[in-house]
């Protein structure tokens, strides 16, 4: 649970509005959907997960100028990091072009074939390894691309605004119309996912799993008969 009332700041001073928003409501986040998932059974909270919650307080405070801050942060990292895979790249064509030579110019005698075929089994290691660097490289690049798309997606305009599932700004009234409840589930509502069917083919879908359902509980019907009846015979 996360709840937050306070319209004061130290640099950069909210608008008149903001500071009225936060005076009169109560900022409520609802983080249990923000992690990132590690393996099935971990999920990890990073750095970067409790900045973008920051950020939601710093908007709603007013300081909009942070939530710009962190997004140039990002992008900085995903530069530097664009830079890297461009080098290791490089580094990929260099040994690739040298992996090649061995196979033109293995014609000498056995002694230079041995030589040969060590030197290419040592150039596939590096290039393994460097394409290992390169996808490792690519996943934390795409960890914060995948940051600046979250928060200008649920803040395009770079000003605090409720968003469904995350966040709300709950008025004194629509606390108490919830008993003063605290928790963020209350407020903050859910998403709801689309999935893309008609009215027409949900039901017909759900006809057939119906259908799949009946079927699935008359085999299992028989299957209870037949025990029965092997056990009754075993007595």
């Amino acid at each position: 649970m996360n709840t937050m009332n306070d319209g004061k700041t130290k640099n950069h001073s909210p608008s008149q509005n903001q500071k009225n928003h936060s005076a009169d409501t109560i900022l409520f986040i609802d983080a249990r959907n923000i992690f990132r998932q590690v393996t099935r059974a971990l999920r990890e909270f990073t750095d970067e997960h409790i900045q973008n919650i920051a950020s939601i307080v710093r908007l709603y405070r007013g300081e909009n100028h942070r939530l710009q801050e962190l997004l140039n942060k990002y992008q900085q990292q995903v530069n530097s990091l664009n830079n890297d895979l461009n080098d290791l790249r490089k580094d990929i064509i260099t040994l690739q072009n040298e992996l090649d030579k061995p196979e033109k110019e293995n014609q000498g005698n056995q002694a230079n074939q041995k030589n040969n075929s060590a030197d290419k089994r040592k150039l596939e290691k590096e290039v393994e390894l460097l394409n290992r660097q390169i996808k490792d490289t690519e996943n934390r690049r795409d960890y914060f691309l995948g940051h600046i798309n979250w928060l200008n997606e649920r803040f395009p305009n770079g000003v605090y605004e409720d968003v469904t599932g995350l966040c709300k700004a709950a008025t004194i009234k629509e606390i108490e119309e919830q008993d003063y409840s605290l928790n963020p589930g209350r407020y903050v509502g859910v998403v709801i996912e689309e999935d893309g069917l008609t009215e027409e083919e949900f039901i017909a879908e759900m006809k057939e799993r119906h259908i799949t359902l009946n079927a699935l509980n008359s085999k299992a019907k028989e299957l209870e008969e037949l025990i029965n009846q092997n056990l009754l015979a075993i007595e």
